[in-house]
C-alpha cells in the first residue's frame, strides 16, 4: 500500500530564468521608487548581463542553477533558525 507523502508533490517548480525575471522586475521596482539610485542604462546592463550569463551557465550546465546559492543563503537566513525553534519546541 501507497501512502500520501508530500514531500513526494511538487506543486511550483521554478526555473532559473523565472528566478532572474522575479530578481530582475524588483530591482527596475527598487529603481522606480528610488530606492536604488543608479543610472537607468547600468541596470539594463547589468540586468541583461545576468540574463546572458544565466542562459549560458543553463546551456552548460543541464541540471545546474546559478541563483541557487543565494536562494539557499538567502532561505537559511530567514527560516532556518525559526524552523529549529519549532521543532525544538514541538518535538523535543
Amino acid at each position: 500500500m501507497t501512502y500520501f507523502s508530500i514531500l513526494s508533490f511538487i506543486f511550483f517548480v521554478v526555473s532559473s530564468a523565472t528566478k532572474a525575471s522575479f530578481l530582475s522586475s524588483l530591482v527596475f521596482l527598487l529603481s522606480h521608487i528610488r530606492l536604488l539610485h543608479f543610472e537607468r542604462e547600468l541596470i539594463y546592463l547589468c540586468i541583461a548581463s545576468m540574463f546572458i550569463y544565466v542562459r549560458v551557465i543553463t546551456l552548460f550546465f543541464k541540471q545546474y542553477d546559478p541563483l541557487m546559492p543565494f536562494e539557499n543563503l538567502s532561505s537559511g537566513l530567514l527560516f532556518s533558525s525559526w524552523i529549529d525553534i519549532i521543532v525544538s519546541i514541538l518535538f523535543y
